[in-house]
């Protein structure tokens, strides 16, 4: 990603993506979580509550990976689409 590109994203990420959650179905799939989350954590001991944290780091991590390969696939047809339509790149 070059820095234009990182720039944006991180701007869609603080200011724009929450927007969109509402139009899909995140807040359930987020409470569906939240619910099988807290069973879970309430039946680990220590040590294993310690490594669902590193679990829990790691899948943050693959998530923000997996953003910004959708971001970088959004771009890449936004740009083929200008190219399509190069009225439209000029104005």
């Amino acid at each position: 990603m070059n820095a234009t590109q990182r720039v944006l994203f991180d701007h869609i990420l603080a200011h724009s993506l929450l927007d969109y959650y509402e139009k899909t179905d995140y807040a359930a799939r987020r409470a569906d979580w939240e619910t099988l989350d807290s069973a879970l954590r309430s039946q680990l001991t220590a040590e294993q509550a310690a490594l669902l944290e590193r679990v829990d780091e790691a899948v943050l991590w693959r998530q923000t990976a997996e953003l910004e390969a959708m971001f970088l696939a959004a771009m890449d047809q936004f740009s083929a689409l200008l190219g399509y339509f190069p009225r439209m790149a000029a104005k």
